[in-house]
């Protein structure tokens, strides 16, 4: 259960982030190639966001949008909306934010902000590969050699030397042990696979 609700956790902040990033690559889309003004662009964006799927996103969105209509620039209601919202998932917003108050050019923010997140993931599914292929490792070992190597040890063991604690050693190991560390590796490998 902790580790179906941490993966939820995780799951749900992937899809925040992502649909946060594409919101911000529709921002630049108007900004840079459409030659739309910032607010219009903002717009745009949220209509590309779904509420119900990525509820964080679209009312972060809405929020600053809501603010600069009432007349606040973009870092000042980036900067309240940090303030009464401190999910990681909106980092790139609050990233953003910094930018324009500090004069860059909103589409040359944008595409640094993209183009990080995009080399982000790029690195993050090499390191993906690369930890997937030793939880395959480990998994076999722990499906096949290791209750094999168990058996062992407990017949020639048994054959030596008898001992009541050594069949509840032997049954905690088989019947506890191996499956909960082979079920927590299997959920591991699927939750990196979910939150993707």
């Amino acid at each position: 259960m902790v580790w179906g609700v941490r993966l939820f956790r995780k799951r749900r902040e992937s899809n925040e982030e992502r649909a946060l990033i594409h919101a911000l690559s529709v921002t630049y889309a108007n900004v840079t190639h459409n030659r739309k003004p910032l607010f219009y662009s903002l717009t745009r964006a949220i209509e590309s966001t779904s509420a119900s799927m990525a509820p964080i996103t679209h009312n972060a969105l809405l929020e600053v949008t809501n603010r600069m209509r009432l007349g606040q620039d973009l870092d000042e209601a980036v900067q309240a909306l940090k303030q009464s919202s401190r999910s990681p998932s909106l980092a790139p917003l609050y990233e953003f934010g910094r930018d324009y108050r500090d004069g860059m050019e909103p589409g040359t923010s944008l595409k640094g902000i993209v183009d990080e997140y995009n080399a982000k993931q790029r690195v993050g599914s090499e390191r993906f590969i690369s930890k997937l292929q030793k939880q395959v490792t480990v998994s076999m070992a722990l499906g096949t050699v290791v209750p094999s190597f168990a058996m062992f040890v407990f017949v020639g063991y048994s054959i030596v030397y008898y001992s009541a604690f050594q069949y509840l050693a032997f049954a905690i190991t088989m019947l506890l042990v191996l499956p909960c560390a082979s079920s927590a590796l299997r959920a591991s490998v699927a939750g990196q696979y979910e939150t993707r």
